[in-house]
């Protein structure tokens, strides 16, 4: 099969005869309700797969057991893992996955294009990824494209690396040399190559399989790895430091490789260089735990919400005081729900307060705008709610035209501020979303 050559029902025939001829069963590692409900039904009414296949756990603990037995029990696992749980990168679960079974195919759920997180995962050995919301063919497609990379090549490649994992370099040699005939300059199949030379003890040749696929895709991070690793068994302290600080520069999340760096340094005598790397390594760790310790907060602030908002309140403002001076765009969520908090109390100008902070942190951002407006609607100040508007439109010309409800809030503030012909505009999209929507029907009437 060619690249690209797979069509949508071919797709979902690999994911039906994963599960049906090969034992195969999903993990998913996830406390995304909605996701779970969505997956559950593309499985179970659009596959119409077996009951059981689904297994979803919210711990990553429980999931790493459940792969352990289904390995044991002969069945083939995929695991799909959200990028983030519980306020921490899922990098630590993800290495301890591939470390325990090479093979494993994992997918990795992210709502958000985020480079350097991406990058990481992706370098601790992730298959795929499928970005949030996803709809079930898309979700199907990924699924397929993992379970049968879709083309020879992968598949040629794949059966090298499990050659060289047998140490039985001679065949993965033969394997190699066929990607590159298939597709010159291959990187996987010069990195394969490399392998297997290493493996037969040609470690000149090794290296210059290994030189080639660096030069030939520059964002690929396993052919530095490889270096690093081919001048750690030389004990080449300078070479494997070139190595290390490139990958850390494509790949700047990765505490222990910091850690590597700092500790190649202070046996080369450099003791300040060490000293920054150690305090670099520290600093991410530490952004990373107290990430996890406001997530725990904040989820204790969501579930006394409707019951005590004032308790809310309190853990929401402890989430965001834990990272201190390390807050970031990922901290909108928590100042959006403290103003909805302070809200609902009546304190529109509090809630005003913390949105303002929150735009130091992301001035760029459309949604705050919105939201300030709604706390000035709340204190009946609709001017300034128009003026709040205009800046989340300016910076987002499609703000709010995918959902009635947004769409009837501004046509709202824009017909209290006097701008009806802005605000007949966005009811008549409230409208076209919904066409039963009784408040924005009653509204342009109004001003018609």
């Amino acid at each position: 099969m060619g690249n690209g050559g797979q069509k949508p029902k071919q797709y979902d025939e690999i994911v039906r005869d994963f599960v049906e001829e090969d034992r195969g069963t999903f993990i998913v590692v996830s406390n995304d309700q909605t996701f779970l409900k969505v997956f559950r039904g593309t499985m179970y009414k659009t596959l119409a797969l077996p009951q059981g296949c689904v297994e979803a756990f919210a711990e990553k603990a429980r999931a790493q057991k459940q792969v352990k037995a289904a390995l044991a029990a002969g069945n083939k696992p995929l695991v799909i893992i959200e990028r983030e749980l519980e306020g921490v990168l899922s990098v630590e679960f993800v290495s301890y996955l591939r470390n325990d079974y090479p093979h494993l195919p994992i997918i990795v759920l992210t709502g958000e294009i985020e480079r350097d997180g991406l990058v990481l995962l992706h370098e601790m050995g992730v298959n795929n990824f499928v970005t949030k919301p996803v709809s079930a063919n898309v979700m199907i497609e990924k699924m397929a494209n993992t379970i049968k990379p879709p083309s020879r090549l992968g598949e040629l490649v794949e059966a090298g690396k499990r050659f060289n994992a047998k140490h039985d370099f001679d065949k993965a040699l033969t394997v190699a040399d066929k990607v590159l005939s298939l597709k010159q300059d291959s990187p996987a199949g010069l990195m394969l190559r490399g392998d297997a030379l290493k493996g037969l003890g040609k470690r000149q040749e090794a290296l210059a399989a290994y030189e080639g696929a660096r030069r030939g895709a520059s964002m690929y991070l396993e052919p530095i790895k490889k270096l690093v690793q081919f001048y750690k068994e030389e004990e080449d302290l300078d070479m494997q430091l070139k190595y290390l600080e490139e990958l850390d520069r494509l790949s700047p999340l990765n505490v222990d490789r910091k850690v590597d760096i700092g500790g190649i340094s202070l046996k080369r005598g450099d003791t300040d260089k060490a000293r920054g790397m150690f305090d670099s390594a520290k600093k991410l760790a530490t952004r990373q735990a107290f990430s996890k310790v406001s997530t725990m907060l904040k989820q204790i602030a969501e579930s006394c919400m409707d019951a005590d908002p004032e308790m809310a309140e309190e853990y929401l403002r402890q989430s965001l005081e834990t990272k201190g001076d390390m807050l970031d765009k990922s901290d909108l969520e928590t100042f959006n729900t403290l103003g909805i908090v302070l809200r609902r109390q009546g304190r529109w100008k509090d809630a005003l307060s913390e949105y303002e902070k929150a735009r130091k942190v992301a001035p760029e951002d459309e949604n705050l705008h919105y939201n300030m407006a709604m706390a000035y609607v709340d204190g009946k100040e609709f001017d300034n709610a128009s003026k709040e508007l205009n800046k989340a439109v300016k910076l987002n010309p499609e703000f709010g035209y995918r959902s009635a409800t947004a769409c009837f809030n501004i046509g709202y503030i824009y017909s209290m501020a006097g701008h009806d012909h802005l605000a007949k505009e966005r009811l008549n999209a409230a409208l076209k979303l919904d066409p039963d929507h009784a408040k924005a029907k009653k509204l342009l009437d109004k001003l018609s």
